[in-house]
């Protein structure tokens, strides 16, 4: 009779068991057995709503150039700046009242205050960025500026006693001329101290004596002044020892910082030319 009674139990306890298992709520990790319909090979991905957001972040911060904003007109604000202040400026002067005069200096500070703000601006500028400072290749203070001017004077010294080498001065002097032989010297000087050989044409009558003692080659003018269109003495001009380039110097008498600068300026120019306006020709060279 007890195992009677313990069969029934056990029967009842597992009838109540299935009834509860029918009546418990599907959860969310079961949901893929009862769809039967997706088969084996569908997969769920639990974070493919995240990604779409991400994406729509990307996008916009990725947008195309079209859609971004403009960059500002600074040459059309600059323009409309300056009328403004134009303006302001003028109705000041033709109608001085109050409110004109104190509208258009409130508008002169501005612009004031602008300025002073790009000038900072720009010294920092140049103060940080070696390849835009003026002081590095052409110092002012007092103590450096002395090595800039020696190292200059020695290089240009270099270059015309190079010159030298390859051109010679053509002295042109007249009869009785002061300013010729007050100039004649000045010649001498920078002939002697750069090596330039020179040769003295009188345009009109002989040689004076004391140009004479200073430069040993004289020529008669053979038409050469007229060619070149020497007019008036002194001048100077440098022919070429190897062609038919012949190079204004100076026309009048001058110092001998301006001879050097003139000969330096207008022989290195046309060397660095390739080809010259002058020439001499070949008849009218040769001494008498």
């Amino acid at each position: 009779m007890l195992k009677k009674n313990n069969s029934l139990r056990v029967i009842a306890s597992l009838m109540l068991m299935v009834i509860f298992l029918s009546i418990t709520p599907k959860s969310a990790e079961a949901s893929f057995y009862d769809d039967k319909a997706r088969g084996w090979f569908w997969y769920e991905y639990p974070f493919l709503e995240a990604e779409e957001d991400d994406v729509k972040e990307i996008k916009k911060e990725n947008l195309l150039p079209e859609s971004l904003p403009a960059e500002p007109n600074y040459g059309e604000q600059l323009q409309r700046y300056k009328k403004t202040l134009e303006d302001k400026k003028a109705k000041a002067l033709m109608s001085p009242t109050y409110s004109h005069v104190k509208d258009y200096m409130i508008a002169q500070k501005d612009m004031s205050d602008r300025a002073s703000f790009f000038s900072e601006q720009w010294k920092r500028v140049v103060l940080t960025t070696p390849a835009l400072n003026p002081e590095i290749d052409n110092p002012t203070s007092h103590y450096i500026s002395h090595v800039k001017k020696d190292e200059e004077r020695m290089a240009r010294q270099a270059k015309l006693a190079s010159m030298a080498k390859t051109y010679g001065l053509f002295l042109f002097v007249s009869h009785n001329c002061a300013y010729c032989k007050a100039f004649a010297p000045v010649v001498n000087a920078f002939a002697k101290k750069y090596g330039f050989d020179v040769v003295v044409i009188s345009i009109q009558g002989s040689v004076d004596a004391d140009i004479e003692a200073l430069f040993p080659t004289i020529w008669n003018n053979n038409g050469i002044a007229e060619t070149f269109g020497i007019q008036q003495a002194p001048a100077i001009m440098a022919y070429s020892k190897h062609d038919d380039d012949l190079i204004p110097i100076t026309y009048g008498a001058t110092s001998l910082d301006t001879l050097e600068t003139n000969a330096l300026t207008l022989i290195h120019s046309e060397k660095q030319s390739a080809h010259g306006d002058h020439y001499l020709p070949a008849h009218l060279r040769g001494d008498a």
